[in-house]
């Protein structure tokens, strides 16, 4: 048992801390986090100085109260990009930290799983920083390390907050705490000693689950998405051969700790596999085109995750005795390496397409279509959140507009902007940060008086942020 108690070196934790460390800074300076609907939300909290909270997805509060509060001490729209961005670039670094206090004194050769499946196993779909989906998969692996270890006792005050923090955050979070009370369940199986606190454990949690089962089907987009959800995985594919390397590389950790010998083939065989997953990444990374439609990895990632979290349950609770800490430093070290890597590539490319359509709009005299700049057709920019993006870039008074699906051509552009699914923004009254009265309409003297800028007449909505029919429209093919 005294191998199971081996931790990894101490310098090993410091330097994969300090690789995420530098990968929430860079990702955070370069403005990761307002790729695809990240742009979309903090326009429509600045604009109605008040956290947006799509589909009933409270917690959202929690992640978008720092930059409301920070609007109303400056309007420079840099300082609160990054005050959005920290905040959401930090969450991969807390779940990992928070797992590692978990498993720290009493099985720390366990944090190798959370460094596997958030650094590798979510990498492909983690620029979507704003992603509900990933954050509640991150979030997980706390509250799951917590039920292996059987520390319910000491950790329920912020594990109950977590939980009820992720219960109105995702409907995803069903599964995941349906897994984290079986898991507890097989553990007081394992530890007849410890039986009763991770059953009772076990019981709330399915309660807690069984209601955000039934919150989730009461909700319309929910619902709809639930009943799409086979065809849209479908449409979405296989997730990249970097991700199968990744996984196999946690594959041959488990065996090596099945057969007791991890310093032989099975160590070299993982740390093989890691390299392969890390040039896999990285060629995938270096082109904005093979990751335009990243996003849509939201769909799959649960899939993706569940094979890390296997891997961690069997590590912990089935085959405890052979698990030591050998050889996964090293392989802690790689994997936060790898993250850091990629999103820094991630980050410089889209620093330059940032740029790029930031001279667009300055250099154009009215509203430009998005599809006619082929930058943004080619990358992450070809989402309907490049218009709230355009106008972010501009700061709170600003002279043009990046719309799609016609908006430039839209009948009453003077009087309503087009810019997101949700429905039109009135350029009058439509919101209080943004002045947008003049924002793509070229010369004054062009255009009709400005008396005709009216409220529209209420309408058809557009589809529902982050919808099916979103992902699957024609510019997202």
């Amino acid at each position: 048992m005294a191998a199971a108690m081996e931790a990894p070196s101490r310098w090993h934790i410091r330097g994969a801390f300090a690789f995420l460390i530098g990968a929430v800074v860079v990702a955070t300076v370069a403005g990761g986090p307002l790729s695809w609907d990240g742009a979309y939300l903090l326009f429509k909290s600045l604009d109605l100085q008040s956290p947006c909270l799509p589909h009933g997805r409270y917690s959202l509060v929690v992640l978008e109260v720092p930059v409301v509060l920070a609007s109303r001490l400056t309007d420079n729209l840099r300082v609160l990009e990054l005050v959005f961005g920290l905040v959401y670039a930090m969450i991969p670094l807390v779940a990992l930290w928070g797992s590692w206090r978990v498993v720290k004194s009493k099985a720390p050769q366990l944090v190798i799983w959370p460094f596997l499946g958030v650094c590798l196993g979510s990498l492909c779909g983690q620029f979507f920083f704003v992603s509900e989906c990933l954050i509640a998969l991150h979030l997980t692996w706390p509250l799951l390390l917590v039920a292996i270890t059987g520390r319910w006792a000491k950790a329920w005050p912020w594990a109950l907050a977590l939980v009820v923090f992720l219960f109105f955050l995702h409907p995803v979070v069903t599964g995941l705490l349906v897994l984290v009370s079986l898991t507890s369940v097989l553990r007081g199986l394992r530890r007849p000693e410890q039986r009763w606190d991770g059953w009772v454990a076990a019981g709330v949690l399915l309660v807690i689950a069984a209601a955000r089962g039934l919150l989730s089907a009461r909700l319309a987009y929910e619902a709809d998405s639930a009943a799409e959800l086979l065809a849209i995985v479908q449409r979405v594919g296989p997730p990249p051969l970097a991700y199968w390397a990744a996984l196999l590389a946690g594959a041959a950790v488990c065996s090596g700790a099945i057969a007791g010998r991890e310093r032989g083939h099975w160590e070299r065989a993982s740390f093989l596999l890691l390299s392969v997953a890390a040039v896999a990444f990285l060629v995938w990374a270096s082109a904005p085109a093979n990751w335009r439609d990243e996003l849509n990895y939201r769909f799959v990632a649960p899939l993706c995750a569940l094979p890390f979290y296997a891997f961690a349950i069997g590590d912990g609770l089935v085959w405890p005795a052979a698990s030591s800490a050998s050889g996964r430093s090293w392989l802690m070290l790689l994997s936060a390496g790898v993250f850091t890597l990629v999103l820094s590539v991630q980050s410089l490319l889209w620093w330059q397409l940032r740029g790029a359509l930031l001279q667009a709009v300055n250099g154009a005299e009215s509203c430009i279509a998005l599809d006619s700049l082929d930058f943004a057709r080619r990358s992450a920019l070809s989402w309907w959140s490049t218009a709230p993006y355009s106008i972010l870039l501009q700061g709170r008074s600003l002279r043009n507009l990046v719309l799609t699906e016609g908006g430039c051509r839209a009948d009453d552009i003077q009087s309503v902007i087009r810019m997101y699914p949700l429905g039109p923004r009135p350029r009058v009254g439509g919101g209080t940060w943004f002045d947008l009265a003049r924002a793509g309409l070229g010369d004054p003297a062009a255009l009709p008086a400005a008396a005709a800028l009216v409220p529209p007449t209420p309408g058809r909505l557009a589809p529902r942020l982050g919808s099916p029919e979103v992902a699957a429209s024609p510019e997202r093919r």
